[in-house]
């Protein structure tokens, strides 16, 4: 039978012949002895067991790099597959915007670990570094919290050595005459004219009550080291342990306070330390025009060439 011509076009594989390129047909006898020189250095230096390894991994990972329905047209499996109804773009059902729009990628496989191995420990490093990063931002936050509560410690410390200054100047300011500090001693001949507490400004009134107290228990200790012999004396200063609040207040040891209720003064010791010191500064500045900022007492109300009310505006 005849073959046809749909016959003559299809290639014959079991008969077609391979042309050599590797080998020119108008090769000359320089270069026939320079390609049998290289061909000798090449068999002379085999290539070391490394560069067969990276070479075929660069082979391997160019050939899985690029697709041969895209990279050549021409080729007769896609041409088959064409045929069948497959056409290139996402995978899947259409319409769905997460289609994949090529294959799972192959990985390679080259360490002696079980199937998995890597997946696992790849998950607990994951969560070892997320927990690690955690652990860092708190670490921070807890830094900065204790950076900040130290800085408000301290100026909230240096405010009340401020406060108690600004305490002093205002009971220096107003004169003898507004201080009981001298005449509310225990056993004083005149007590009908002792003033009561609660007539000092309470801007600076917790000063005098302190300084009563001290008084009070200085004039309590004095009275004791007159009254007692050394040898009591030398026992009240070493008073046990199992002695009551009694005992230790007869021999002066502790400070009595002042029976006197003062809510008013209780409501301004209430107060944060910055307002408090706030009040004192301006019932100075009101009452006897003298600047806690400026050290500086005004002979007007005026007060010209005080910068202003606060310690920033002092610079």
């Amino acid at each position: 039978m005849a073959p046809t011509a749909a016959q003559d076009e299809e290639d014959d594989y079991m008969t077609m012949l391979i042309p050599d390129d590797a080998v020119p047909r108008n090769e000359t006898s320089i270069q026939r002895r320079a390609r049998k020189q290289r061909e000798a250095e090449q068999r002379a230096h085999p290539k070391t067991k490394s560069e067969l390894e990276r070479e075929a991994r660069e082979t391997r990972d160019s050939a899985l790099s690029s697709s041969i329905l895209t990279s050549n047209p021409d080729n007769k499996g896609a041409k088959m597959m064409a045929k069948l109804g497959y056409k290139t773009g996402p995978l899947g059902a259409g319409g769905d915007p997460n289609a994949r729009m090529e294959p799972i990628s192959l990985a390679m496989k080259e360490d002696k670990s079980g199937i998995g191995h890597i997946s696992e420990a790849k998950r607990k490093f994951r969560e070892e570094a997320e927990a690690l990063k955690i652990d860092m931002k708190k670490r921070k936050v807890n830094e900065e919290e204790f950076q900040e509560r130290v800085r408000a410690e301290q100026q909230e410390k240096r405010m009340e050595g401020q406060l108690w200054a600004a305490m002093k100047i205002a009971e220096k300011l107003e004169g003898p005459e507004e201080s009981v500090r001298e005449e509310e001693k225990p056993g004083s001949d005149d007590e009908s004219k002792l003033r009561p507490l609660t007539s000092i400004p309470v801007v600076w009134r917790e000063l005098v009550r302190r300084g009563i107290e001290q008084d009070r228990q200085n004039h309590a200790q004095r009275m004791m080291r007159e009254s007692l012999p050394q040898a009591r004396l030398s026992v009240s200063n070493n008073l046990d342990e199992d002695e009551d609040e009694d005992d230790a207040q007869a021999f002066g040891t502790v400070e009595e306070e002042i029976e006197e209720e003062d809510p008013e003064l209780d409501q301004f010791n209430a107060l944060y330390v910055g307002d408090r010191l706030d009040k004192v500064i301006a019932y100075l500045r009101e009452k006897n025009r003298y600047c806690f900022w400026c050290k500086y007492q005004y002979p007007n109300e005026e007060m010209e060439g005080c910068p202003g009310l606060t310690e920033d505006e002092h610079g």
